[in-house]
């Protein structure tokens, strides 16, 4: 987590800011990054890829506006 700025030295910083892809969408959902497992080369017939997803956070320098993910 941010809690200086690397930009101008500030310690004013707004963290854990939740990216989201369109706030103007009352559906709106958070951008994402998904990694899927890919198939072995000899995968079963029952085989079900393993995911993860995370969602994007973002700390913002109050001072100069300088925008970590």
């Amino acid at each position: 987590m941010m809690t200086k700025c690397p930009e101008c030295g500030s310690s004013d910083i707004i963290p854990d800011l939740l990216v989201n892809t369109d706030a103007a969408n009352p559906n709106h959902k958070p951008a994402y990054v998904k990694l899927l497992e890919p198939p072995p080369p000899d995968h079963p017939n029952m085989w079900i890829p393993q995911q993860v997803r995370t969602e994007f956070y973002a700390a913002i320098c109050g001072s100069c506006g300088l925008t970590r993910l």
